[in-house]
């Protein structure tokens, strides 16, 4: 009885193994008025994942941006951690009307 418990001790100690953290950031410009986003994007890692944007923001995604760099760092449940930037830039489509 207790090399069999001893066992099933064992098999919940077993640490999760997981595929490399990484994330990338996908951007929506900008255009004309219209403000632009961010998303991180995570693959690998162990959920959940936590996300902190260099503007401040704790959420995957921030929008309401004008332009200039944006960088975030995703930390999963390992603590491991990942960090990628997304570049936003304006759109100005004005001059095509005139």
């Amino acid at each position: 009885m207790q090399q069999r418990l001893a066992f099933l001790l064992l098999i919940g100690l077993v640490p999760e193994i997981s595929l490399g953290l990484s994330v990338y950031v996908s951007v929506q410009n900008q255009v004309c008025s219209t403000p632009g986003s961010c998303y991180a994007q995570v693959s690998g890692g162990v959920p959940p994942y936590t996300f902190e944007w260099s503007s401040g923001p704790t959420t995957q995604g921030i929008n309401g941006l004008g332009a200039g760099v944006y960088s975030v760092t995703v930390t999963d449940a390992n603590l491991d951690q990942a960090t990628a930037n997304g570049t936003v830039i304006v759109v100005d489509h004005t001059d095509q009307w005139t």
